[in-house]
């Protein structure tokens, strides 16, 4: 996986434009209805975004009509109990030959950029018939599945309103299609998790106060949270689409500086260390909450095939550590809270989340980099059990 061993490239295709863009007149919002009518299962896919309520409850009256099954993660800020936002561990779930089953017929994909890895392999190795992207810039369409036979340029609100208005026949292949991802998400059990990484955003992510902002640092701790339920009312933010671990600090801090409610974020060491001025600011209030988990490095390159084999990895990859943010937290005027094991953190996450605060809090929570590896791949082993 991570050797230059490959003789050839895999082929690609090229979306040359002017690609045929459909707008939805109605001749051709005709057709799209009856081809989502007529079809034995549809999956839509919402990437990250901001929605508002008309949003949300057109989704929500489009997803009841259509009997689509509707898959988002929490940066697309979309609530809701017809959504499933598990996909990613009912994906590592399924054996190989369960993989057909949850092919769709029709992908419906808009919003912006998807964290899992595995929703895009399956659906790549898994295309579907016809693949709908909804947009209102054609012109900034990538085929991030290499499915896509119809890009719609309009507003995603715009599509659903205009699908709306005649409802469809709900057809019992769709009602199985869906009943498939349903009850495989209601199978899913919560894991037993030693004192860990994965331990500590689960506990966060269960005491966020509503009406509260969450960002997520990128790499590991995106990924973390999208493993566990979030309380509703949360908004989430992420630098998403970029590569790396550039400025999560820096954002949460500037958006904490004009928001009135109280902002968290979920941080690794790396990313933190690496924008640790962020902090460094004037504006910065106590209604910011940082939640930084330190395990000495970048853990996740432990937990990848291959690359966790690799002799380059300890010296040059996963930048290990001994660094803390006490002495540089305080110097700022946080209160500064350490955990080392889940006593400390049950002790902590009161004060940690509490609403009225003289100064912005950070956490930090110390745990082992092969041991967060260990346990990661030990949660997923448990999901299959």
């Amino acid at each position: 996986m991570f050797r230059y061993t490959a003789e050839q490239l895999p082929e690609v295709k090229r979306i040359r434009y002017p690609f045929p863009v459909k707008t939805l007149g109605d001749s051709t919002l005709k057709s799209y209805q009856e081809r989502l009518a007529t079809c034995s299962g549809c999956l839509l896919l919402v990437g990250q975004s901001l929605l508002d309520t008309g949003f949300q409850q057109a989704m929500e009256t489009f997803a009841g009509q259509t009997t689509c099954v509707v898959l988002a993660e929490h940066l697309a800020n979309l609530p809701g109990s017809y959504v499933i936002r598990d996909f990613d561990s009912i994906l590592y779930m399924l054996s190989p030959k369960e993989y057909p089953e949850y092919k769709p017929d029709i992908l419906i994909t808009m919003g912006g950029h998807t964290v899992s890895k595995r929703i895009r392999q399956f659906l790549r190795t898994y295309k579907p018939k016809e693949h709908w992207h909804i947009t209102p810039s054609a012109g900034d369409m990538p085929d991030t599945f290499q499915s896509v036979t119809d890009i719609i340029e309009t507003d995603p609100l715009c599509f659903l309103q205009q699908m709306n208005r005649v409802p469809l026949p709900a057809s019992g292949e769709k009602k199985q299609y869906l009943s498939l991802w349903k009850e495989k998400s209601q199978a899913l059990q919560e894991v037993s998790l030693p004192f860990s990484d994965l331990y500590a955003v689960r506990s966060l992510m269960q005491v966020l106060p509503e009406h509260s902002a969450l960002h997520l640092g990128n790499s590991s701790s995106v990924r973390y949270a999208q493993l566990f339920p979030l309380p509703e009312h949360i908004w989430v933010y992420g630098n998403r689409g970029t590569s790396g671990i550039d400025g999560s600090l820096s954002s949460a801090t500037g958006y904490a500086a004009v928001s009135e409610g109280l902002t968290f974020l979920l941080i690794g060491d790396l990313s933190f260390f690496y924008d640790m001025n962020g902090i460094w600011n004037k504006h910065t209030g106590s209604n910011l909450r940082i939640f930084l988990n330190n395990n000495g490095g970048g853990k996740i390159f432990h937990a990848l095939p291959g690359l966790n084999r690799s002799e380059a990895l300890e010296p040059y990859i996963t930048g290990a550590h001994r660094t803390q943010a006490k002495g540089w937290a305080e110097s700022l005027g946080f209160t500064y809270l350490s955990a080392g094991n889940k006593e400390e953190l049950t002790e902590h996450l009161p004060v940690f989340t509490r609403v009225q605060q003289d100064s912005p809090i950070l956490l930090e929570v110390r745990t082992s980099m092969q041991e967060n590896a260990d346990i990661l791949r030990n949660y997923y082993h448990q999901l299959k059990k």
